[in-house]
């Protein structure tokens, strides 16, 4: 307890120094920014790539947790023993870390939230259809958790700034609020499922099935992932130079 409690100690003193809470929204805001109006009757409930975020936040968490829950099971009823158990969930719990901040990175480095949405999910796919082929084949038993950690951390961290993106300015926290709540929501069904599917066949078989559609899913919703603010501007104006270079 203690040692969980200087963590979030060190960890608040750090977000205050970035994010300074004691600044009035009005000091953060550029004033160009500020002077823009909220669109009337706008709500997240009400857009649909408000909804197309949640559902991507949903999916993300309901993989993720049902990994959490019954990955150390899966291995164990195909015949691992508990060191091996132990060392394969410890790679998809080490892999989710770089996913959660190199998807991000690269999004903003390259302008565009779509691409590494649609990548990570690609990612999280192809490692769990390993984990429900061939969980403990050698050597790629150890890929398999290392590409579904880092896929679905991937999407998460792109999940979290979709709010930012999709919400005019002002209602960026109603956005990260229906998202959170609708995602959070769904995400909590992963490992009821799971375990629902595990105690009617006797096997975990049918449960890791759930994991490639959820995948699979994931994807198509990342075609449709809402992009940054001024993103069409800018592909139309790089297809306005390379036509004028030609």
């Amino acid at each position: 307890i203690v040692t969980w409690g200087v963590l979030a100690g060190i960890a608040a003193v750090l977000w205050s120094v970035v994010m300074r809470p004691w600044e009035t929204p009005a000091d953060r805001v550029p004033r160009e920014e500020a002077r823009h109006e909220v669109p009337a009757g706008w709500s997240p409930w009400r857009d649909h790539r408000a909804w197309i975020a949640a559902f991507i936040f949903a999916a993300q968490g309901m993989a993720y947790y049902l990994l959490i829950a019954w990955l150390p099971a899966v291995y164990a009823e195909d015949g691992g023993n508990a060191a091996v158990t132990a060392a394969l969930s410890g790679v998809f719990n080490a892999s989710t870390l770089p996913g959660i901040l190199l998807f991000p990175i690269w999004s903003d480095r390259i302008q565009q939230r779509k691409l590494p949405t649609i990548a990570a999910s690609v990612l999280f796919t192809i490692g769990v259809a390993g984990l429900m082929l061939a969980p403990l084949a050698e050597p790629l038993r150890w890929v398999w958790p290392a590409l579904a950690g880092a896929g679905v951390a991937g999407v998460f961290g792109m999940a979290l700034v979709m709010p930012a993106d999709l919400a005019p300015a002002g209602r960026t926290g109603a956005a990260a609020g229906m998202v959170l709540a609708v995602g959070y929501a769904g995400s909590a069904l992963g490992p009821v499922a799971a375990g629902l599917v595990r105690d009617v066949t006797g096997s975990f078989d049918a449960s890791l099935i759930l994991l490639p559609i959820v995948g699979i899913a994931m994807t198509i919703a990342a075609f449709a992932t809402p992009e940054m603010p001024g993103h069409a501007r800018r592909v139309g104006r790089q297809a306005h130079e390379q036509a004028r270079r030609h």
